[in-house]
């Protein structure tokens, strides 16, 4: 099977990246992102929103909300490799110590949170899936779009969010 892509529109976070000519200098350059760098601050995302999303939940909805406000699309992909993993993970060692663990914590750690909050913060109901597919999340997220667009939906979008660690 063969498939063809046009790049239409595109939006990234990363730390200390701010802007296309942040991430066109980034990619003539091919220096090391460091985690340590601040990240941008949210441009549409609600202060409510943002305060219970992870950080690359956070960044994920931040580019969705950016794109949604220049593209008009019927369906969105979200792809991550692992979903909410250190979210659980921090529930897991919380019940482990015995400690009541967070509602917030609780009610977010499904991976399909970050789509979830993107449609919700853009007063969107679009049709919606996540997927987190470990290595083959953004290939996954890629053929998934074209499985909508192939469906008669407009326009599917991928998102792809990783949080490195130091």
């Amino acid at each position: 099977m063969r498939l063809a892509y046009s790049l239409v529109d595109w939006q990234a976070l990363a730390p200390g990246l701010h802007g296309g000519e942040g991430w066109q200098h980034w990619a003539q350059q091919g220096t090391v992102i460091d985690p340590k760098e601040a990240m941008a601050k949210p441009q549409f995302l609600p202060m409510m929103t943002a305060r219970r999303l992870s950080g690359g939940s956070r960044a994920a909805v931040e580019c969705g909300l950016a794109l949604l406000a220049r593209q008009q699309v019927d369906a969105i992909v979200f792809t991550s490799r692992h979903g909410e993993l250190e979210r659980n993970l921090r529930i897991l060692t919380t019940l482990a110590d015995q400690q009541s663990m967070s509602p917030t914590d609780f009610a977010m750690s499904v991976h399909n949170s970050a789509v979830g909050s993107l449609t919700i913060a853009a007063k969107a109901p679009l049709v919606s899936t996540s997927i987190a597919a470990g290595v083959d999340s953004f290939q996954a997220g890629i053929d998934r779009s074209q499985r909508a667009a192939s469906g008669g939906l407009s326009a599917g979008t991928a998102g792809r969010f990783r949080r490195h660690r130091a």
